[in-house]
């Protein structure tokens, strides 16, 4: 009776999740699509070696956002998300312009000794001078990509995703995809990519303060009340612990360019792109639950949070499962695509793909523990799995190169996932896991021996290996449906066939 209840009052909140959730699973298809067809022009028309040259570059300005922002992102987000609950107009304004001009301030900072390091990091750190052009051009990105990403974490705290979504997933990569091809057309290879990024950069910051200002008109209209104190000592421990997370992500590429060539580092950039795309369904879901989780622990729901938390790691578990089983049996045809080059990096990308089921599988963990005000806890995670993975990576990559690197990135993660089971299992009595699990397992290994009976029929042909795909998703999701649908999944059904018209609302 008390879970029926439970149920019942927590039904407004999954069908509000469920289509907030179908907009940003639309915008993230739509900017993965966008984001790893701009990789995958990039990789061909480049070559393994310039390839890595770009990735290189590409992870410096990386690593120099992170550090710009401070973890304002993450801060915008509960904050703004707090204050417009409360209708406090005047500290949602202050929360909003400290966030934008202090990212953009310390971004500036920043890419000036970027810039000026540039010959220092490409001959003693990476030992290819042609690095220092590439990595003084993306310089010039840094401050307009840390403030790019605070501008849509903030639409993200007004809940306005689809604001996010126009920006985040479709202005900005499908803006960088066209410059990257008419630039190549005109001559420029290398650098036509690397300032195709910076103006995509410049773009889509002009969009998101655009789409801020229509998310909240009361913006430089009212009072403004800064509220400093609470938004840094909030976001500070949030910077450190996404500042270790992008080290853990990315000390592979960078002990890659300093221990192996830069055409390996190409190759592998490849492998994780294609992995790491498979996070589009944790990262829709976490783009609308993050907020919630802020709300009803704030509120003190935590039974409705708890029943929340389980049902969105089910729904994202059984959504990337499939397609990582595909990935992990088409890899070699999908590396194919980057180049004849980058088929070497099949192993890794199983590596990476194991990896990835178990980490999209566990759900928005990083973000409970944080939305719940624990960030402290992910920051000393993060401390121990980034010292972890800083010393799997200097012992794997010179004795095992590619595979070494996929093994050490995806070690690190899977010992992260299991630090925050366990410390949310007794902060906050929770875990995000349903007996129902085993209805993907079950559905997954019909998967496999439906795609590979096929694989093993058919000429490998491109129509072959599409029917293929097809045919597995489809048995996927078939025995799914004959295994029954919970409570929250019908209710899900529910609202996403009203958004496609299939039945009145009413």
């Amino acid at each position: 009776m008390k879970s029926l209840n439970i149920q019942n009052k927590s039904g407004k909140y999954i069908l509000t999740l469920a289509r907030n959730a179908g907009i940003a699973f639309l915008g993230k298809v739509i900017g993965t699509v966008l984001i790893c067809s701009s990789q995958l022009l990039i990789a061909r028309f480049l070559g393994p070696e310039l390839f890595g040259l770009y990735s290189l570059g590409f992870a410096l300005a990386g690593l120099a956002a992170v550090l710009s922002r401070m973890g304002l992102h993450e801060g915008a987000v509960r904050y703004v998300s707090l204050y417009a609950g409360e209708g406090r107009f005047g500290r949602v304004n202050g929360t909003v312009i400290q966030s934008l001009l202090f990212s953009f301030f310390t971004g500036t900072v920043i890419a000036v000794i970027l810039f000026f390091a540039s010959g220092f990091l490409a001959g003693k750190l990476f030992h290819d001078y042609r690095m220092a052009g590439v990595i003084r051009c993306f310089s010039l990105s840094v401050p307009f990509v840390s403030s790019l990403t605070v501008g849509v974490s903030i639409a993200k705290g007004f809940q306005r995703i689809r604001y996010f979504v126009y920006v985040n997933d479709i202005l900005y990569p499908l803006l960088n995809l066209s410059l990257v091809t008419v630039l190549y057309l005109l001559g420029f290879k290398l650098y036509g990519a690397v300032f195709a990024f910076v103006a995509a950069s410049v773009t889509g910051l002009s969009a998101a303060v655009y789409f801020i200002r229509k998310s909240f008109p009361h913006l430089g209209k009212t009072s403004v009340e800064f509220q400093a104190k609470k938004l840094v000592l909030f976001s500070l421990p949030v910077f450190a612990s996404g500042f270790l997370s992008f080290i853990i992500l990315r000390t592979d590429i960078f002990m890659l360019g300093i221990f192996r060539s830069v055409g390996e580092v190409g190759i592998y950039r490849a492998c994780s792109q294609i992995a790491f795309s498979l996070f589009i369904f944790l990262g829709s879901f976490n783009a609308v639950f993050s907020p919630v989780i802020s709300d009803l622990y704030n509120r003190g729901q935590f039974r409705k949070l708890k029943f929340l938390f389980k049902t969105v790691t089910k729904w994202i578990f059984l959504l990337t499962l499939p397609f990582s089983i595909l990935v992990g049996i088409y890899g070699k045809e999908i590396l194919s695509l980057f180049g004849k080059g980058f088929v070497i990096g099949y192993h890794p990308l199983v590596i990476l793909m194991f990896a990835q089921i178990i980490y999209c599988g566990t759900g928005n963990l990083e973000g409970v523990l944080i939305m719940s005000g624990n960030q402290k806890i992910m920051l000393y995670n993060n401390i121990f799995i980034a010292f972890l993975n800083i010393l799997l990576n200097l012992f794997l990559i010179p004795r095992y190169g590619l595979a070494g690197a996929a093994a050490a990135t995806g070690l690190s993660l899977i010992f992260m996932r299991i630090l925050c089971l366990v410390q949310i299992r007794k902060l906050l009595k929770m875990h995000p896991f349903k007996l129902s699990f085993v209805k993907g397992l079950i559905a997954g290994g019909i998967l496999i021996v439906v795609v590979v009976f096929i694989v093993r029929t058919a000429t490998g042909t491109f129509l072959s290996l599409s029917i293929g795909a097809f045919a597995g998703l489809l048995a996927y999701f078939s025995a799914l449906l004959f295994l029954k649908l919970d409570f929250e999944d019908k209710a899900a059904l529910r609202m996403f066939t009203r958004m496609l018209g299939w039945r009145k609302s009413g």
